[in-house]
């Protein structure tokens, strides 16, 4: 897969330079949105807030290794669709989520924090989990749709069972990065994160016998077939067995915000450090004035 191969690069090129340099922590906010059975392209209608904090380990000037934990949302909905048959299935979804990864990334030019507010774009990927909880509204409530069982995981005899909430995913991305002062780091990142589920949006199999499932859960069986909401003076029939979702293609989610991020060593930590020279005839102490015995 094409993420395998992209860990795979960035592993290597972190193993070929293990020189540390210094660690940084921060914060991150911006946009989520996400491509899966609900829309098969980004829609700038559905974009939703996302923040998170994070740790960055500088092993040189080209390669980073950083830990990232966030927590957002990202919408999907029919409506946004060109496909007269994708509206008519009128399905819509808020996925909230946590999720968490480790990551390499790769400088394409030199960065160094503290030579003269350099800056650099970069490239990275990683590993990581999610934890995620589609909702969808009903009567002016919000509903999770995991435990409802919509596409039929509870019935009797249901030849698939309820998915999990946590799945592994694999970010790729990349940004751009410059130091604002000795200390302080101000960036863009902007990356996809691969899920290995197709479930963040609820939708992936077949529709089940909607007649049994209104009888085990109302709530459920409206959640799960809701084109009746556009044909409310018809009967339509049963869509047991019909096609829900594609449950061939994982579902993936994409951010896209600006990072801060403060570094951990000071001006005093690098007197000794050959990669700082430019910082040092600031940061030099002065040695003490002499007193005026010293002066005799």
């Amino acid at each position: 897969m094409r993420q395998h191969a992209f860990l795979a690069f960035f592993l290597l090129l972190a193993l070929s330079q293990l020189e540390a340099q210094y660690t940084e922590v921060g914060l991150t906010a911006g946009y989520c949105s996400y491509v899966g059975d609900l829309q098969n392209r980004v829609q700038s209608g559905t974009y939703k807030l996302g923040f998170g904090v994070m740790g960055t380990y500088n092993a040189s000037t080209r390669v980073f290794y950083r830990a990232i934990a966030s927590k957002g949302q990202f919408a999907g909905s029919d409506q946004y669709s060109n496909d007269y048959l994708t509206r008519l299935r009128n399905l819509s979804v808020v996925t909230d989520f946590y999720d968490i990864s480790a990551q390499v990334g790769f400088n394409l030019t030199p960065f160094e924090v503290r030579a003269d507010k350099m800056a650099a774009p970069y490239l990275y990927a990683g590993i990581g989990g999610i934890w995620f909880d589609p909702k969808a509204q009903l009567n002016n409530k919000w509903v999770s749709l995991q435990p409802l069982g919509t596409e039929g995981q509870l019935l009797e005899n249901s030849t698939t069972s309820a998915y999990n909430r946590l799945a592994l995913m694999f970010p790729v991305g990349g940004g751009f990065r410059f130091a604002m002062t000795e200390r302080l780091n101000l960036g863009i990142d902007v990356g996809v994160r691969f899920a290995l589920t197709d479930y963040l949006d609820d939708v992936s199999g077949l529709y089940p016998d909607v007649i049994k499932l209104s009888v085990q859960n109302s709530d459920a069986a409206a959640l799960s077939f809701r084109t009746p909401e556009l044909f409310v003076d018809q009967t339509l029939d049963n869509p047991v067995g019909k096609a829900r979702g594609d449950a061939y293609a994982k579902d993936r989610y994409f951010y896209g915000g600006i990072t801060l991020t403060y570094s951990l060593s000071g001006g005093y930590d690098m007197e000794f450090d050959t990669r700082y020279q430019i910082f040092k005839s600031k940061n030099k102490l002065q040695p003490p004035m002499p007193t005026e015995l010293e002066k005799k």
